[in-house]
């Protein structure tokens, strides 16, 4: 049982109820018992203003909704690809990258996607709950790694690799992580 079901349940609320609340909470919103059955089954995690109200739904803060794991086995999750950029994508810091993990394909990006990296100050500053981002982190070894994960404000990264949450705090930890890029939508 994911985290997102157990709250649920432990509310007294179906899918169906759950996602009335939210759209109560938002009334622009369309969510409905569909996403709510995908976000309980692993298909999609919550993002941006869906994270936030479904946070709010089930009375808690947007991390609470991940179990917190320390992350471990930090390898390096995407790599460089030489391609021509424009020179107005240069100019704000755009990178092309081939995504080499599993670690974020529930938020939507499957292994061997090719994703560009916004990699300007600006846009790490601007981050918004959900976005992806590339984060530079030490794994056990000592070597500098740079792997892929979901943005919790205010510094938490989390990954959902083979049906597990993995979160950890950019600030805790002996990972020394910091955000390097964000990921730019499709």
């Amino acid at each position: 049982m994911n985290r997102i079901q157990h709250l649920r349940e432990k509310l007294g609320l179906d899918q169906a109820q759950l996602a009335a609340k939210i759209r109560e909470l938002n009334p622009g919103s369309k969510t409905s018992q569909t996403n709510i059955s995908r976000w309980e089954n692993g298909e999609r995690f919550p993002r941006g203003k869906n994270l936030i109200m479904l946070a709010i739904a089930l009375g808690v803060k947007p991390a609470d909704l991940i179990e917190t794991i320390l992350a471990v086995d930090l390898q390096n999750e995407f790599e460089p690809v030489e391609m021509m950029m424009s020179d107005a994508l240069v100019k704000l810091d755009i990178r092309a990258y081939r995504v080499t993990s599993d670690s974020v394909e529930r938020a939507g990006i499957p292994d061997g996607a090719l994703v560009l990296l916004h990699c300007s100050a600006e846009a790490i500053n601007t981050l918004a709950p959900g976005d992806l981002v590339a984060v530079e982190a030490v794994n056990e070894d000592g070597e500098s790694v740079r792997v892929l994960r979901q943005y919790l404000p205010p510094d938490l990264v989390t990954t959902n690799r083979n049906g597990t949450n993995i979160s950890t705090r950019i600030s805790d930890g002996p990972h020394n992580m910091r955000i390097v890029a964000k990921v730019i939508p499709k």
